[in-house]
């Protein structure tokens, strides 16, 4: 699923294992390319690493190095396959199904719709008002936020892939979401 249009943008994992493969070396390479790009918490993706998310195909690549980012930002390179490592089904099912999963969808894209500061400063505050307003926290929160987003619990922080995506494209996806659970 492609979001929005416009240039590519890349988050680059710099968690310990990740780092300890060198991505520093792509940071450093990113910066020759036409291309937007932070580095980013851990992708929960260690023994694939260094690991990229890229928006707004929203794929992961995963052992990046960089002779490979030519061909990922020209958008000739495989992401990590679709398997259960990364797109866990019976995750997918969990947090897309269940309504009290669907209820803190609409709650958070409710809550996220009322705000402006999409940075990320301004995410995490908005994410830590929802969970202490709504008393949801960790896996009960982020995972079905991000399943929704981005269809699997792996990969960036919530606030940087909303960041990324930006608020007319993360209510896009919510707003489909949303429409299709209550067919």
């Amino acid at each position: 699923m492609e979001i929005g249009g416009g240039n590519m943008k890349i988050l680059v994992c710099e968690n310990k294992h990740c780092k300890d493969h060198k991505t520093s070396e792509l940071l450093e390479e990113l910066k020759k390319y036409d291309v937007e790009f932070s580095s980013s918490s851990c992708m929960d993706m260690c023994e694939n690493g260094p690991n990229i998310f890229t928006f707004p195909d929203l794929k992961m690549y995963g052992e990046v190095d960089i002779n490979r980012l030519d061909e990922i930002i020209n958008h000739k390179a495989k992401g990590l396959e679709y398997n259960e490592e990364i797109y866990n089904l019976e995750d997918t099912k969990k947090y897309s199904f269940d309504p009290m999963h669907r209820r803190t969808v609409k709650l958070f894209r409710w809550h996220l719709e009322k705000h402006d500061d999409m940075s990320l400063l301004g995410l995490e505050e908005i994410i830590r008002t929802f969970q202490i307003k709504y008393d949801v926290y960790g896996d009960e929160f982020f995972n079905p936020i991000k399943v929704v987003l981005i269809n699997t619990i792996k990969g960036p922080n919530l606030s940087s892939i909303i960041n990324y995506l930006g608020k007319n494209s993360t209510m896009k996806v919510f707003d489909e979401f949303l429409k299709k659970s209550n067919q």
